[in-house]
């Protein structure tokens, strides 16, 4: 009897070991996730402040030459 005892003893221990890993591994897996979708959030981000940084410049580049342009036409009239 004390035999079998110990053995359901260690079943349970063995047990409780792999529940214990696992939840260790899923926490570890959603922060991976986690920082992950927080490093593509982080890069999209700065993409798109690039780009409209980028459209904006050349939006004022285009207008202050186009109203310089104009404005050198309506001298030269």
């Amino acid at each position: 009897m004390p035999c079998a005892l110990d053995f359901g003893a260690v079943i349970i221990i063995i047990i409780i070991i792999i529940i214990i890993i696992i939840i260790i591994i899923i926490i570890i897996i959603i922060i991976i996730i986690i920082i992950i979708i927080i490093i593509i959030i982080i890069v999209v981000v700065v993409v798109v402040v690039v780009v409209v940084v980028v459209v904006v410049v050349i939006i004022i580049i285009i207008s202050s030459s186009s109203s310089s342009s104009s404005s050198s036409s309506i001298k030269y009239v």
